[in-house]
């Protein structure tokens, strides 16, 4: 299976002498991202984006920078 790693920073919160240099791998199989590449709808396919995104940092163990919109963002996602 082919991935990409991509170069970005994770770690506690956005304190840059705590960020410690991760990297982020995208699995063009997987199937969050053929949803992804597959929407049409704009507004859906940043969410999905920013949702992808999210939950990679939060499985790096990052704090999110906006809780909130992760949650309005899920929402609008799971409810369609």
């Amino acid at each position: 299976m082919a991935s990409v790693r991509i170069r970005s920073y994770g770690g506690s919160g956005r304190n840059p002498r705590t960020m410690v240099n991760r990297a982020l791998e995208r699995r063009p199989h997987h199937s969050s991202v053929k949803r992804l590449a597959s929407e049409t709808d704009d507004t859906k396919a940043t969410d999905l984006a920013n949702l992808l995104l999210e939950q990679a940092e939060i499985t790096a163990g990052a704090q999110l920078a906006d809780p909130a919109g992760f949650v309005q963002r899920m929402n609008r996602v799971l409810l369609g």
